[in-house]
Protein backbone atom coordinates (compact mmCIF):
# COMPACT_ATOMS: atom_id res chain seq x y z
CA UNK A 1 0.00 0.00 0.00
CA UNK A 2 1.40 3.40 -0.93
CA UNK A 3 1.51 6.36 1.42
CA UNK A 4 -1.20 8.47 -0.18
CA UNK A 5 -2.58 11.43 1.67
CA UNK A 6 -5.96 11.12 3.24
CA UNK A 7 -8.80 13.53 3.74
CA UNK A 8 -11.79 13.77 6.04
CA UNK A 9 -15.40 14.52 5.20
CA UNK A 10 -17.19 17.19 7.16
CA UNK A 11 -20.53 16.02 8.53
CA UNK A 12 -22.30 18.89 6.73
CA UNK A 13 -20.93 17.58 3.40
CA UNK A 14 -22.26 14.05 3.95
CA UNK A 15 -25.35 14.63 1.82
CA UNK A 16 -23.28 15.63 -1.22
CA UNK A 17 -20.90 12.70 -0.72
CA UNK A 18 -23.81 10.25 -0.94
CA UNK A 19 -25.85 12.01 -3.65
CA UNK A 20 -23.02 12.80 -6.08
CA UNK A 21 -22.15 9.14 -6.75
CA UNK A 22 -25.85 8.47 -7.40
CA UNK A 23 -25.80 11.32 -9.93
CA UNK A 24 -22.86 9.81 -11.80
CA UNK A 25 -24.55 6.40 -11.80
CA UNK A 26 -27.78 8.00 -13.08
CA UNK A 27 -25.86 9.72 -15.91
CA UNK A 28 -24.28 6.39 -16.88
CA UNK A 29 -27.73 4.75 -16.86
CA UNK A 30 -29.10 7.54 -19.10
CA UNK A 31 -26.30 6.79 -21.57
CA UNK A 32 -27.20 3.09 -21.42
CA UNK A 33 -30.88 3.83 -22.07
CA UNK A 34 -30.02 6.11 -24.99
CA UNK A 35 -27.80 3.47 -26.55
CA UNK A 36 -30.37 0.72 -26.03
CA UNK A 37 -33.12 2.86 -27.59
CA UNK A 38 -30.93 3.53 -30.62
CA UNK A 39 -30.16 -0.21 -30.97
CA UNK A 40 -26.51 0.86 -31.36
CA UNK A 41 -27.40 2.07 -34.82
CA UNK A 42 -25.14 4.87 -36.10
CA UNK A 43 -27.96 6.00 -38.41
CA UNK A 44 -30.59 6.18 -35.66
CA UNK A 45 -30.40 9.97 -35.60
CA UNK A 46 -30.61 10.23 -31.82
CA UNK A 47 -27.89 12.89 -31.75
CA UNK A 48 -28.73 15.56 -34.31
CA UNK A 49 -25.98 18.16 -34.41
CA UNK A 50 -23.48 15.99 -32.55
CA UNK A 51 -20.11 16.23 -34.33
CA UNK A 52 -19.28 12.53 -34.03
CA UNK A 53 -19.70 10.21 -36.98
CA UNK A 54 -20.80 7.35 -34.70
CA UNK A 55 -22.16 8.82 -31.46
CA UNK A 56 -23.99 5.65 -30.55
CA UNK A 57 -20.68 3.84 -30.21
CA UNK A 58 -18.66 6.72 -28.84
CA UNK A 59 -20.95 7.22 -25.86
CA UNK A 60 -19.17 4.24 -24.29
CA UNK A 61 -16.43 6.53 -22.97
CA UNK A 62 -18.64 8.96 -21.00
CA UNK A 63 -20.90 6.09 -19.97
CA UNK A 64 -18.11 4.09 -18.32
CA UNK A 65 -16.29 7.20 -17.07
CA UNK A 66 -19.40 8.35 -15.19
CA UNK A 67 -19.89 4.86 -13.76
CA UNK A 68 -16.28 4.72 -12.54
CA UNK A 69 -16.44 8.25 -11.13
CA UNK A 70 -19.55 7.24 -9.19
CA UNK A 71 -17.73 4.17 -7.85
CA UNK A 72 -14.77 6.28 -6.74
CA UNK A 73 -17.01 8.76 -4.93
CA UNK A 74 -19.07 6.02 -3.28
CA UNK A 75 -15.99 4.29 -1.89
CA UNK A 76 -14.44 7.60 -0.76
CA UNK A 77 -17.74 8.78 0.73
CA UNK A 78 -18.40 5.59 2.67
CA UNK A 79 -14.79 5.50 3.90
CA UNK A 80 -14.94 9.14 4.95
CA UNK A 81 -18.32 8.95 6.63
CA UNK A 82 -17.97 5.57 8.28
CA UNK A 83 -14.25 4.96 8.77
CA UNK A 84 -13.39 8.64 9.32
CA UNK A 85 -11.21 9.46 6.30
CA UNK A 86 -10.52 8.38 2.73
CA UNK A 87 -7.43 8.04 0.54
CA UNK A 88 -6.83 11.25 -1.39
CA UNK A 89 -6.20 9.60 -4.77
CA UNK A 90 -8.15 8.18 -7.73
CA UNK A 91 -6.98 4.56 -7.42
CA UNK A 92 -10.13 2.68 -6.37
CA UNK A 93 -8.15 -0.31 -5.15
CA UNK A 94 -5.92 1.98 -3.05
CA UNK A 95 -8.97 3.76 -1.60
CA UNK A 96 -10.38 0.39 -0.52
CA UNK A 97 -7.05 -0.79 0.91
CA UNK A 98 -6.56 2.37 2.95
CA UNK A 99 -10.16 2.22 4.15
CA UNK A 100 -9.65 -1.35 5.35
CA UNK A 101 -6.35 -0.39 7.03
CA UNK A 102 -7.93 2.54 8.86
CA UNK A 103 -10.94 0.45 9.86
CA UNK A 104 -8.79 -2.08 11.73
CA UNK A 105 -9.15 0.01 14.88
CA UNK A 106 -12.80 -1.06 15.13
CA UNK A 107 -14.16 -4.53 14.45
CA UNK A 108 -17.50 -3.11 13.21
CA UNK A 109 -15.79 -0.70 10.80
CA UNK A 110 -13.40 -3.40 9.61
CA UNK A 111 -16.23 -5.87 8.96
CA UNK A 112 -18.23 -3.18 7.14
CA UNK A 113 -15.40 -2.19 4.82
CA UNK A 114 -14.10 -5.72 4.13
CA UNK A 115 -17.67 -6.91 3.42
CA UNK A 116 -18.22 -3.93 1.10
CA UNK A 117 -14.99 -4.73 -0.74
CA UNK A 118 -15.87 -8.43 -1.04
CA UNK A 119 -19.36 -7.67 -2.39
CA UNK A 120 -18.40 -4.91 -4.84
CA UNK A 121 -14.93 -5.85 -6.10
CA UNK A 122 -16.03 -8.56 -8.60
CA UNK A 123 -17.90 -5.84 -10.53
CA UNK A 124 -15.48 -2.98 -9.85
CA UNK A 125 -12.43 -4.92 -11.03
CA UNK A 126 -13.98 -5.30 -14.50
CA UNK A 127 -13.76 -1.52 -14.90
CA UNK A 128 -10.54 -1.04 -12.92
CA UNK A 129 -8.66 -3.41 -15.26
CA UNK A 130 -10.75 -2.83 -18.40
CA UNK A 131 -12.04 -6.41 -18.34
CA UNK A 132 -15.46 -5.24 -19.52
CA UNK A 133 -13.82 -4.88 -22.95
CA UNK A 134 -14.06 -8.32 -24.64
CA UNK A 135 -10.47 -8.23 -25.92
CA UNK A 136 -9.02 -7.51 -22.45
CA UNK A 137 -8.26 -10.57 -20.38
CA UNK A 138 -5.26 -9.55 -18.29
CA UNK A 139 -4.83 -7.66 -15.06
CA UNK A 140 -1.66 -5.90 -16.20
CA UNK A 141 -3.06 -2.44 -16.92
CA UNK A 142 -5.05 -1.14 -13.95
CA UNK A 143 -6.59 2.30 -14.31
CA UNK A 144 -5.02 3.72 -11.16
CA UNK A 145 -5.76 7.32 -12.14
CA UNK A 146 -9.32 6.61 -13.28
CA UNK A 147 -8.63 8.16 -16.69
CA UNK A 148 -8.76 5.38 -19.31
CA UNK A 149 -12.16 6.60 -20.56
CA UNK A 150 -11.41 10.28 -19.97
CA UNK A 151 -8.77 10.77 -22.69
CA UNK A 152 -8.26 9.27 -26.18
CA UNK A 153 -4.76 8.05 -25.27
CA UNK A 154 -3.74 8.45 -21.67
CA UNK A 155 -0.46 6.50 -21.53
CA UNK A 156 -1.57 4.71 -18.38
CA UNK A 157 -4.29 2.24 -17.59
CA UNK A 158 -5.86 0.33 -20.45
CA UNK A 159 -6.85 1.20 -24.02
CA UNK A 160 -10.43 0.78 -25.20
CA UNK A 161 -9.28 -0.43 -28.60
CA UNK A 162 -11.69 -0.42 -31.52
CA UNK A 163 -14.96 -0.01 -29.66
CA UNK A 164 -16.91 0.01 -32.93
CA UNK A 165 -16.32 -3.73 -32.97
CA UNK A 166 -17.37 -4.55 -29.40
CA UNK A 167 -20.03 -2.04 -28.33
CA UNK A 168 -23.20 -4.09 -28.77
CA UNK A 169 -26.65 -4.12 -27.24
CA UNK A 170 -25.61 -7.12 -25.14
CA UNK A 171 -22.52 -5.26 -23.84
CA UNK A 172 -24.59 -2.19 -22.90
CA UNK A 173 -27.14 -4.43 -21.14
CA UNK A 174 -24.27 -6.04 -19.19
CA UNK A 175 -22.88 -2.65 -18.15
CA UNK A 176 -26.35 -1.45 -17.18
CA UNK A 177 -26.81 -4.53 -14.98
CA UNK A 178 -23.42 -3.88 -13.34
CA UNK A 179 -24.44 -0.27 -12.57
CA UNK A 180 -27.77 -1.37 -11.08
CA UNK A 181 -26.20 -4.20 -9.07
CA UNK A 182 -23.51 -1.93 -7.59
CA UNK A 183 -26.04 0.79 -6.79
CA UNK A 184 -28.08 -1.74 -4.80
CA UNK A 185 -25.03 -2.84 -2.82
CA UNK A 186 -23.97 0.74 -2.05
CA UNK A 187 -27.54 1.76 -1.15
CA UNK A 188 -27.80 -1.21 1.22
CA UNK A 189 -24.46 -0.26 2.81
CA UNK A 190 -25.74 3.28 3.41
CA UNK A 191 -28.97 1.97 4.97
CA UNK A 192 -27.23 -0.63 7.14
CA UNK A 193 -24.76 1.88 8.55
CA UNK A 194 -27.49 4.47 9.17
CA UNK A 195 -25.10 7.15 8.00
CA UNK A 196 -26.56 10.37 9.32
CA UNK A 197 -26.49 13.02 6.66
CA UNK A 198 -28.95 15.74 5.90
CA UNK A 199 -29.40 18.13 3.05
CA UNK A 200 -27.53 21.30 4.01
Amino acid sequence: MSKNKSDKIKKEDGYDWMVMPDSYFATALLCCETLLRSNINPDAGAFKGFSSEHPNYELIRPLVFNFKQGIELYVKGLAGLFVGEYAFCHDIREIFEQGIQRAKTSSAEYKFFTDLHRETWPIIEKYYYGLYIPTHTDYGHPDKLNISERYPRCGTGYDLGNYYSWVTIEKIQEIKKDICDLEKIFAEAKRNQKIDFKFA
